[in-house]
């Protein structure tokens, strides 16, 4: 277990009372900056149950100041992972559904809150 953890559930179950949603998983941060198309392929059949959010930086462009703050990061990869038909056929496949926070103001998505 991650030494974070005790922090973590403790901010989940403030978030929890407060009746915000917050993800069950995260993944990226690990490969910040890297999560590119073949990263994606590789994660995204074996995300557990539940609402997980994957970290990136998806970009256009970069400036001076974004690499000097970011170096190394591979935003426009980032982006085409997130915009690649490969991708995009892989979730559909595997019958991930995808959402977005807004999505669990609808009652109608509370099944998919975890916990509820």
């Amino acid at each position: 277990m991650p030494p974070y953890s005790p922090w973590v559930e403790s901010l989940r179950r403030r978030l929890k009372r407060a009746g915000l949603v917050a993800n069950d998983n995260m993944f990226g941060l690990a490969w910040s900056g890297k999560m590119v198309e073949t990263r994606f392929l590789e994660l995204i059949p074996h995300l557990p149950d539940g609402v997980n959010e994957i970290y990136c930086h998806p970009g256009t462009r970069s400036t001076p100041a974004l690499a000097a703050a970011m170096p190394g990061y591979r935003h426009r990869e980032e982006l085409a992972a997130l915009l690649s038909p490969s991708v995009k056929s892989r979730i559909v496949e595997l019958g991930i559904r995808l959402v977005t926070y807004n999505d669990f103001r609808d009652p109608a998505n509370q099944n998919l809150i975890s916990g509820r």
